[in-house]
């Protein structure tokens, strides 16, 4: 998105690339590896490249900026998008709190964040959070929202079920989605034949995935379709047959500090979306006008705000109207990169 954005804003860019295995697909020891020989890869690329005046480290580059750093003497703006030791202690709980690899990951962020020029997050609470955690100046993080691609994610006509409400939901099973909520709304919601559940994104290999399988199953909800993981270019089909779509309700810290790539697309689409009241959700987001905001973490909730916008189709086309007016205001790539380009000026 960003680098679609510079481009839009005639910014010249070298892409260094290097594709490797997240943490969770691999083991801890082959993701370190993994990481180590890729870097050495980036770093090569870096130093055959030529005539740039900065030098950009995005996610997942928790690693590299220190490499970087030793390379050139051009402006480093890191883009960490999340930070892995938040993620990986505190949100997924892949690593103990008080381990050795702990405490690595955590000094593995604090001196990237302090090696870099300017760091960027995607939200104002997350660049608060940083801030406060590798003791960095506020000053040195800049927000930049995530947005949505609009060649991807734009509205379409459908015609659908006239006889079926959908609610739409996507993603990847992780902690901040707060599927387990979800999946206890449909259940509660079964009640009503006419509205239907559509999750998509699970995988074989997820433990989550497959506690959701059984759940659907011991509790008979044919309100729930569980749709497994498909290629980005059928999503946009996906979320426009739905009448809503759902965000975040996970509970968690990360629940609370970002703003999902799920809401941007909806957005993008001109979908009503409904999505956990956070901090970093009231900071782009205004209940009722372009969203539909619920308690984080709280089924009843969620099927209270289900009902409402349910029950008025005028309250849904309001925030779906308006919320696409706020995307084509300020979340698509060439407003993005205008603002991420005017950051990079002050730099040089």
């Amino acid at each position: 998105m960003l680098i679609k954005g510079l481009i839009n804003n005639s910014i010249n860019i070298i892409e260094c690339n290097e594709k490797s295995k997240t943490f969770v697909e691999v083991n801890k020891g082959r993701y370190i590896i993994n990481s180590f020989k890729n870097s050495l890869k980036l770093l090569k690329k870096l130093i055959v490249s030529h005539n740039f005046d900065l030098v950009i480290v995005g996610y997942p580059g928790f690693d590299s900026v220190l490499q970087v750093k030793r390379l050139t003497n051009k402006p480093i703006i890191y883009d960490p998008f999340i930070s892995s030791y938040l993620s990986y202690v505190y949100d997924y709980k892949y690593i103990s709190e008080k381990s050795l690899l702990a405490k690595i990951s955590f000094f593995i962020d604090y001196f990237s964040f302090k090696e870099a020029d300017l760091i960027l997050s995607d939200t104002k609470i997350h660049g608060k959070i940083f801030s406060k955690l590798f003791n960095q100046k506020p000053s040195k993080i800049k927000t930049i929202l995530v947005g949505s691609d609009p060649e991807i994610f734009y509205p379409r006509e459908y015609k659908k079920d006239k006889n079926k409400f959908i609610v739409g939901v996507y993603g990847t099973y992780i902690p901040l989605q707060g599927i387990k909520v979800i999946i206890e709304a449909a259940k509660i919601l079964k009640r009503d034949p006419e509205l239907k559940f559509e999750i998509i994104g699970g995988k074989p290999g997820n433990v989550l995935f497959q506690e959701i399988i059984k759940f659907r199953k011991k509790y008979n909800l044919n309100n729930v379709e569980l749709i497994p993981h498909i290629p980005l270019s059928q999503l946009p089909e996906k979320i426009e047959r739905s009448d809503v779509q759902l965000g975040i309700f996970g509970g968690t810290l990360k629940s609370n500090i970002v703003i999902p790539n799920k809401v941007y697309s909806a957005l993008a689409m001109k979908k009503p979306i409904r999505t956990a009241n956070t901090i970093a959700g009231r900071d782009l987001l205004t209940h009722e006008n372009n969203v539909y905001l619920c308690k984080n973490a709280n089924g009843v909730s969620l099927v209270k705000s289900i009902t409402i916008l349910y029950e008025d189709k005028n309250l849904r086309d309001k925030i779906a109207r308006n919320g696409y007016k706020l995307f084509e205001r300020d979340l698509t790539p060439q407003k993005l990169g205008n603002d991420l380009k005017k950051i990079f000026l002050k730099l040089l």
